[in-house]
């Protein structure tokens, strides 16, 4: 069962109740399952969270706080209707017809100003070892000063004046994996 470890159930003021544990994300879990019908549950799930889980196949994502009544409906209406949306996720995804969230939607622009070679300086800005420009240089096989000049295209693309916050707003925005 996908939903293994999300949630359990708990003696709770006389009767059992859910209770929120680790999330583990139906996009890692139910591909290419489209019969298995995913309710999520989240503890303060962002909008990125909500047009991911329902993009991805989700039927329904109910927030921590959902009581007794409402995750009943939820799973009514997931059985029989085949989804479910609160009040604050049907707006939100009225809101965002492309399926998009206001921060993928940044991210996608901001992956369309980075320079083409940008992209291989900035994962070797992000590695562990701390290359010098002249060795970023020698591995891309071009000049000291080009990979200077791609680094403050950089600096101007993500809006920051240091190596180190290059590297923190690559990893935020998901752009470079840090190992």
């Amino acid at each position: 069962m996908p939903w293994r470890r999300a949630w359990q159930w708990t003696w709770c003021c006389r009767r059992w109740a859910p209770t929120y544990r680790t999330l583990i994300p139906p996009w890692n879990s139910c591909a290419g399952h489209p019969d298995v019908r995913v309710l999520a549950f989240a503890h303060a799930p962002t909008d990125t969270d909500v047009m991911r889980t329902y993009r991805t196949g989700g039927r329904a994502l109910l927030t921590r706080n959902a009581g007794p009544e409402e995750l009943y409906r939820a799973l009514d209406a997931v059985w029989k209707v085949g989804i479910y949306h609160t009040p604050a996720t049907h707006r939100l995804l009225l809101e965002n017809p492309d399926g998009l969230s206001q921060e993928e939607r940044n991210r996608q622009r901001l992956l369309a100003k980075l320079p083409p070679r940008g992209k291989e300086v900035l994962e070797r800005i992000c590695r562990n070892d701390d290359l010098t420009y002249e060795f970023i240089g020698q591995e891309l096989k071009i000049g000291k000063r080009t990979v200077e000049t791609h680094v403050n295209q950089l600096f101007q693309v993500f809006g920051v004046r240091s190596k180190t916050a290059l590297a923190l707003c690559a990893v935020r925005w998901g752009i470079v994996a840090f190992k």
